[in-house]
């Protein structure tokens, strides 16, 4: 007949063996091959029990209240760890061993454990210390027990004894079974000597159960429900017959509390009599947000331990599994490392990164079990398994002690993101620009982009969810080859993530492929990069932009000024009634360039002629997308002038640009287009495209004709480039008597 585990007869007055199948013939035969260190055998009595597979056993909730004594100099041993859950040699109760003897700290050793349901309890399981040979154990096993309960545990506390002088078996983990149960609220388990000479007690965890009548009790089963009426989860308890229920038992809610469920409201107390089911909706109130296909936020993870000191951010490459050695790494607040939870405290949650989009394993699982520490600090482990992330039980934490770090996709906070036009800021304080010119160098250079152009960007929402992001027309874009994002002809769709804490934003260049490329600033380089996951600077601070500066020349008494800029713009009323106002040339006729007034603002790539009789030197343009520009479309199609977001080169003397000549007669400037002594025309700048003899063109503005003087001889100079100087180097907004340096060249005005 085998056993069904290893019980040694070892000094031990009464011991018990449990077989695994039953003792069913006539006779009964024992053999007894060896003794323990003797050679003489002397049983006392053998005593026969049947089967007891009718009953059931519960578990008992316990809680620590004192012991007599407990090591904490050399280690901590105390006497909370026999009924902390842990069962292993690092979460023992140690009696007492630093400093003492057996005369001063010995046994008796005892503990004190609170019945915090007072319950019925009819079997006692200690858990000794292992790890030893049988010889050293049993210096450390307790060999007998007293068992005494009693309902206020103070100083003046009538104790009452359950049990006396209890042999405990030769077993690291022995269970008693008590003749007279403990009914009150506390206990008291007092050790009076070990299964050897030893003076020591060391205790892993303690264990109690009620035992009930198989026939009495039924399976009373808790099922979890979800919105969609989906059993999510089941928890099933053993319940007298005829037993009351008043509340959800305190196993279920230990477990919904640590995976951060909150049941419904409990309702009304209901008897149980037979196996039934009872259905419980429930609320998730994890700290942080289920991710789904629509609506995503990542999160940056880092070890709760090393929130204060160090910030550590606990991150995945994107190209590797698990693995302890390389997880924990000290990284800025990259996107590469953070990450969005999806499934539900039950069934697990795949945990992908912003960078791989893709759910990290350990082997062949890839779901994790969030298993609450504190309101903040999580533990993440595989589902079903100890497989824990750090490799040890290292608790997790959302870094909100620290560094803040939630990240959603742009796109689904419409109030943060959902398309205009924007300047982007780096860490450095400085704005990105797209050169047209050199559109392969994304520049951040400028630290004052009030009136840049290329410093405005056109970010669309594009279904889907992704973004483009636009200058001067030109579309940004990743290129693989080199760290530089490159000016696509065709729109490319881009991501981008929201930071609310940081009110900031990550560019992630390319939704398909490899590289999935984050833009990122550059101080060394002074222009923006992008590249991997392993980088930092990776933040942008996408600014609204509302309006845009445009410098004013004043010429006798008026202002003038063109431009065509790659962004809807208009008037404010304020502006319109303070005397600007916006025009096209809408034709030649007889030596004159006709004007038309705009009452909508210009559309992103018009060219217009600003006119104003306000004396301020710089004209603030309102920036938004223009709903409805139908009353201008007459004078959109008409218009005559030209201009482009790059500078172009044009034929000496075929085109006219902005500008004045001084009539000698009345020694006043004159405003008109003229012709100009530079072929290369500025960007942003507009000019009148017209082939002609005449060097210049009357301007007409409403009723007012600018005649230009007669004998008109010197080209003139546009007076929107803005880089006139004189021979000492100093600049001008315009032209001043006598010698000029115009674009590197001289011009006399007399």
């Amino acid at each position: 007949m085998e056993r069904n585990r290893p019980h040694p007869f070892e000094e031990i007055e009464s011991p018990a063996v449990e077989f695994s199948k039953p003792l069913t013939k006539k006779y009964i035969r024992f053999t007894f091959p060896e003794g323990y260190g003797g050679t003489y055998f002397a049983p006392f009595e053998f005593y026969f029990y049947g089967n007891r597979s009718s009953r059931v056993m519960n578990d008992v909730e316990l809680a620590y209240y004192a012991c007599s004594d407990e090591e904490t100099v050399k280690t901590t041993a105390t006497g909370s760890l026999a009924l902390d859950g842990v069962d292993d040699n690092s979460h023992m109760w140690h009696s007492q061993w630093y400093g003492s003897t057996a005369s001063t700290v010995g046994y008796p050793h005892t503990i004190t454990i609170q019945n915090v349901n007072e319950d019925n309890i009819n079997v006692l399981k200690i858990s000794g210390r292992s790890g030893f040979n049988a010889a050293d154990s049993m210096k450390y096993w307790p060999g007998v027990m007293d068992v005494l309960q009693t309902d206020t545990p103070d100083d003046s506390a009538s104790w009452e004894t359950v049990a006396s002088s209890l042999r405990l078996p030769h077993h690291r983990l022995s269970s008693v079974e008590l003749e007279t149960p403990i009914t009150k609220k506390y206990f008291r388990l007092s050790f009076s000597r070990s299964q050897s000479s030893g003076d020591l007690l060391a205790i892993q965890e303690i264990y109690a159960y009620q035992t009930l009548d198989l026939d009495a009790v039924c399976n009373l089963n808790w099922a979890l429900t979800d919105a969609d009426g989906n059993v999510a989860y089941t928890y099933t308890e053993q319940v007298e017959k005829g037993t009351e229920i008043t509340g959800y038992p305190d196993g279920l809610l230990a477990e919904l509390t640590k995976h951060y469920v909150t049941p419904a409201d409990f309702g009304s107390a209901f008897t149980v009599e037979s196996n039934q089911t009872q259905s419980v909706s429930y609320t998730p109130n994890l700290p942080f947000s289920v991710a789904s296909s629509t609506d995503t936020t990542y999160y940056y993870l880092a070890l709760a331990d090393s929130l204060v000191s160090t910030g550590g951010a606990l991150h995945l490459t994107p190209t590797s599994s698990y693995n302890s050695t390389t997880a924990q790494k000290l990284y800025n607040m990259h996107p590469a490392y953070r990450w969005a939870f999806f499934g539900d405290p039950f069934s697990g949650f795949a945990l992908k990164d912003l960078y791989a989009d893709s759910a990290v394993s350990v082997g062949s699982t890839n779901k994790w079990e969030v298993i609450q520490v504190k309101d903040d600090t999580f533990a993440i482990k595989t589902l079903g398994a100890e497989n824990y992330w750090n490799n040890g039980g290292g608790t997790i934490a959302l870094a909100g002690k620290q560094i803040k770090a939630t990240v959603k996709k742009a796109s689904d906070v419409c109030d943060v993101l959902d398309g205009g036009y924007y300047r982007l800021k780096s860490q450095g304080n400085t704005y990105l620009v797209l050169d047209a010119d050199a559109p392969d160098t994304l520049q951040h250079s400028v630290s004052d982009p009030a009136d840049v152009p290329d410093a405005v960007f056109d970010i669309a929402l594009q279904d889907g969810g992704t973004y483009t992001l636009s200058a001067d027309g030109i579309f940004v874009a990743e290129q693989t080859a080199t760290a530089k994002p490159i000016a696509a002809g065709d729109a490319k769709a881009a991501n981008i993530y929201y930071c609310p804490e940081l009110s900031a934003h990550f560019v992630q260049l390319g939704t398909e492929g490899v590289t999935k490329s984050f833009l990122f600033y550059n101080a060394n380089l002074g222009y923006a990069t992008i590249w991997g996951p392993n980088v930092q600077n990776a933040l942008w601070t996408l600014e609204p932009v509302e309006t845009f500066d445009v410098p004013i020349t004043y010429i006798s008494g008026n202002g003038y000024a063109t431009r065509v800029l790659p962004f809807d713009v208009s008037l404010s009323d304020e502006a319109a009634e303070a005397g600007h106002a916006l025009y096209v040339v809408s034709g030649v006729e007889e030596g004159t360039a006709q004007t038309t007034k705009l009452t909508t603002g210009a559309p992103a790539g018009t060219p217009f002629l600003i006119v104003s009789d306000n004396e301020d030197a710089t004209l603030t343009l309102q920036v938004g997308k223009l709903s409805d520009t139908e009353a201008d479309a007459t004078a959109f199609e008409s218009n005559m002038l030209h201009g482009g977001f790059k500078a172009d080169t044009l034929e000496l003397y075929s085109f006219y640009v902005l500008s004045y000549v001084t009539d000698e007669k009345t020694g006043e400037d004159v405003p008109g287009f003229y012709w100009t002594n530079s072929t290369v025309f500025p960007a942003y700048r507009a000019y009148l495209l017209y082939s002609s003899n005449t060097r210049g063109l009357a301007l007409v503005i409403g009723d007012e004709v600018h005649e230009l003087p007669t004998g008109l001889q010197t080209p003139a100079v546009d007076i929107d480039a803005s880089n006139v100087f004189d021979l000492q180097g100093r600049k001008w907004n315009r032209l001043q008597k006598g010698v000029n340096i115009v674009n590197g060249k001289k011009v006399i005005v007399k």
